[in-house]
């Protein structure tokens, strides 16, 4: 009996070390080109614009939703499977930065929704044109395509989690990962306090994006466990204009244009009325 005892503790002690070991193992090292930049997702938050209009808003910074007085939620993902997976969007690394060649990310923009007394928010790719009570607001980050299936970068396999879209004639946009018109695990009901598909004003409207995802539990084998990691080309380098051109572009009363290595002369309209 003793034998088998410390056989189990032994067994025991080589399960811990081993655990141990494999949560101390370094970080592989992101492969990037010279001038690139490296960057991880980042939660994207869900915040209630109001309680009685229930309009909602996304947005990667707590403080965005705050000085508006809207109610953070948390994270616009939420897991009923693991306690501990983790989705996030990518913020924008700087003007002209754009995803590296081999990255599946695309732009995500952000538009405030005004019509009569309530307000909720809209989030769409570059193609969509708005439309009455639509106010562009700019690029929120950046995301998956909605129809990502998965792909491989730096060795590591990009997964994403669909962001699901439901609206309301009355309350507008209300987005989530979960399905509460699908069965599945847990109690999931729609924000007007319906928990039956047919009695809310809530229809599924499609998958707007995804957000990449991973699973940091306490003894997971890397790199399934760590922030997937993408690369970022910085914007090209400005183009280098002939001095004694620019300097002809000001003595003929021009402007120049050093982005473009160009003289811009506005001719005033000697015979126009105001």
């Amino acid at each position: 009996m003793q034998r088998v005892i410390s056989h189990r503790r032994a067994l025991c002690f080589v399960l811990t070390l081993s655990a141990l070991l494999v949560t101390l193992i370094p970080l592989p090292a992101v492969k990037a080109q010279s001038g690139q930049i490296s960057a991880t997702p980042t939660t994207l938050y869900r915040f209630s614009v109001s309680s009685s209009n229930h309009g909602y808003m996304l947005h990667p910074f707590v403080s965005a939703g705050q000085n508006l007085g809207y109610t953070n939620e948390g994270s616009v993902f939420k897991s009923l499977t693991s306690s501990t997976q983790v989705a996030g969007i990518v913020l924008q690394q700087g003007p002209g930065t754009k995803p590296a060649a081999g990255n599946p990310l695309i732009p995500i923009y952000q538009w405030r929704v005004v019509q009569g007394s309530r307000t909720y928010y809209y989030y769409s790719g570059p193609t969509f044109q708005g439309g009455p009570g639509y106010y562009f607001e700019g690029q929120l980050g950046w995301v998956l395509p909605a129809n990502f299936q998965g792909t491989t970068i730096n060795g590591q396999l990009i997964r994403g989690v669909p962001i699901n879209y439901y609206y309301s004639q009355k309350y507008g946009y209300w987005y989530t990962n979960q399905r509460p018109d699908e069965p599945g695990p847990g109690t999931l009901c729609f924000p007007d306090g319906k928990c039956d598909p047919q009695q809310t004003d809530y229809h599924f409207q499609g998958v707007g994006f995804q957000l990449p995802t991973w699973d940091p539990q306490p003894f997971c084998i890397l790199p399934a466990c760590i922030p997937p990691t993408f690369t970022f080309d910085p914007p090209p380098p400005a183009p280098t204009c002939d001095a004694a051109q620019e300097q002809s572009c000001y003595d003929k009363g021009g402007s120049w244009d050093s982005g473009n290595c160009k003289c811009i002369i506005v001719k005033k309209c000697l015979d126009c009325f105001e």
